[in-house]
């Protein structure tokens, strides 16, 4: 309906905006109005393509200041986005460095989010938090997701141990439902060479946060990945080809 009828909605949004801008106070230095339109991160490819390029001179049309969330697979399928767009990527929160050790701010970060949100008295022993932060990749929405599954598995409203196992045990299924053999065979390449060619796949692998990008424009496969025994059998086979 409204894709038929794109730019009367266009003029009558204008007309709204031009209201709320003769309401605001009259300050030299006040801010015009600004738009966060978020969740469309989580649109199929396809879908997100259409909004982003395919009908951008509708999204042009509104007469006012827009942050968009879009899905990362977008960025990596040529340099359409960034034509139209001033594009900023927000990566994950880095617990890692490149070379594998442990960024404690990143930790202490996250730490900070989940005791906001579940008691530290919750968690026997405490320091079993961290073992949810390093099996989310730094990622705020898994650590919630994890907490959640965490939350289903554990005794008496307590995360110990074996409820966070188990709930590491539950994400990993997530991800065996839908990486192939090679799938598998990419994500251990391009850990071993921090390089990747932005294929159709490897954006299927960044969508699905299989694949994690960090700040400095690194990547890694996801931490419960690399716990799955085709993962480690791919990259037993890789280390024995060298």
């Amino acid at each position: 309906m409204i894709n038929n009828s794109f730019t009367q909605f266009a003029e009558a949004f204008n007309d709204f905006i031009r209201a709320v801008r003769d309401k605001m106070p009259a300050y030299e230095d006040r801010k015009d109005i600004l738009f966060i339109v978020d969740d469309l991160e989580k649109l199929p490819f396809e879908i997100a393509q259409t909004i982003f390029i395919g009908n951008v001179t509708q999204l042009q049309q509104i007469d006012s200041n827009f942050i968009y969330s879009a899905p990362i697979d977008l960025l990596y399928a040529g340099n359409q986005l960034q034509q139209f767009f001033k594009t900023v990527t927000l990566p994950m929160i880095k617990i890692f460095e490149k070379n594998g050790s442990k960024n404690e701010k990143g930790y202490t970060v996250l730490r900070e989010m989940i005791f906001k949100r579940a008691d530290k008295k919750l968690f026997k022993p405490q320091g079993i938090v961290d073992t949810i932060i390093e099996n989310s990749g730094g990622n705020p929405r898994q650590v919630l997701q994890l907490l959640s599954y965490a939350h289903s598995h554990a005794k008496k409203d307590v995360f110990d141990k074996k409820s966070i196992d188990e709930a590491i045990h539950d994400f990993s299924v997530v991800f065996q439902r839908f990486l192939t053999d090679d799938d598998y065979q990419l994500l251990c390449s391009i850990d071993t060479s921090d390089t990747f060619t932005p294929s159709e796949r490897v954006r299927f692998l960044l969508y699905h946060v299989a694949l994690l990008e960090y700040n400095e424009f690194w990547w890694s496969s996801h931490p419960v990945v690399r716990l799955l025994p085709s993962y480690k059998e791919c990259r037993k086979t890789e280390g024995a080809s060298k």
